[in-house]
């Protein structure tokens, strides 16, 4: 593969000097990425001095946890303290860094912008999408990991699109499209475009995929290589929608079979107990 396509994962199996490494949890059920050895993050580490105030080890992690601080305050300040770091500590002459700088800046423009939608503050929200957008368009040597991000924000930003949200739409399939070409073991990369899928009008060729998406999706580890410097969100999500998918068909046994081994998984996730209580209400109606 060509350096300027090289995923995060492919970076971290290099020296330590070249180490790079990279999403919701999805659907907001904030879920604690995995954890790695203090081996597994000791390389990149080392490259920070002690001074160092942006840690980037955990930052999936960081990201979620100043997005539901700033839901329960219902005031915008865990998050941008956080933005004031990346701005403050810009890495410059290091690719590795630089990539790790660029994708988790853009991916805590993705929780931005959900704070400020569930605000009311739509200005604000297609502000901090469209940064994170052009933080990842900018960025000359995006792998896997960095066009299902890409694809992921470029989703959010179609409700703020006006009449470029079909063009927008197409962007974000084929960004979808790359991820899985340039890494067809990211499971980011089936999420994004199940999700898509799922959202794209049956006129248009939408809910054909879905379920061959994220059961590819749910069928790959969240890491490849274990650690605290990548992502590993989107699993839940994967379950959410294929639930979703099974209730839209009428697939209920499956819904709530689906279900319950994702609550195994993810029991915090609100959006995945929004969908139990719905699956039981449903059978709760249908009984004599």
């Amino acid at each position: 593969m060509r350096a300027r396509h090289r995923s995060l994962l492919t970076l971290t199996t290099m020296r330590p000097t070249l180490l790079s490494l990279l999403l919701l949890s999805g659907s907001l059920g904030l879920e604690a990425a995995p954890q790695s050895s203090s081996q597994a993050a000791a390389p990149l580490a080392q490259q920070q001095t002690a001074a160092t105030k942006l840690q980037l080890a955990g930052m999936q992690q960081r990201v979620q946890q100043a997005f539901a601080s700033d839901m329960r305050s219902g005031k915008a300040e865990a998050l941008p303290a956080l933005l004031q770091l990346f701005a403050a500590e810009r890495p410059t002459g290091n690719r590795s860094l630089e990539q790790l700088h660029t994708y988790w800046q853009a991916y805590l423009r993705f929780f931005q912008t959900l704070y400020y939608s569930q605000h009311q503050q739509h200005e604000r929200a297609a502000e901090a999408v469209g940064e994170g957008i052009k933080l990842l368009e900018g960025y000359g040597h995006k792998g896997s990991e960095e066009y299902a991000l890409l694809a992921r924000l470029e989703g959010l930003a179609t409700s703020y699109a006006g009449s470029k949200t079909p063009q927008l739409a197409m962007s974000m399939a084929e960004h979808a499209a790359q991820a899985i070409a340039l890494d067809p073991q990211n499971p980011r990369a089936y999420v994004v475009a199940g999700v898509n899928n799922y959202f794209t009008p049956v006129a248009f060729g939408g809910k054909t995929k879905v379920k061959e998406y994220l059961t590819k999706a749910l069928e790959l580890p969240a890491q490849q290589t274990p650690s605290d410097y990548l992502p590993s969100w989107g699993r839940d999500e994967a379950y959410e929608y294929l639930i979703r998918l099974y209730l839209d068909t009428g697939a209920r046994d499956e819904a709530a079979a689906l279900c319950t081994k994702a609550l195994g998984e993810f029991p915090a996730s609100p959006m995945l107990q929004q969908l139990k209580g719905r699956i039981e209400a449903a059978a709760a109606s249908t009984k004599p």
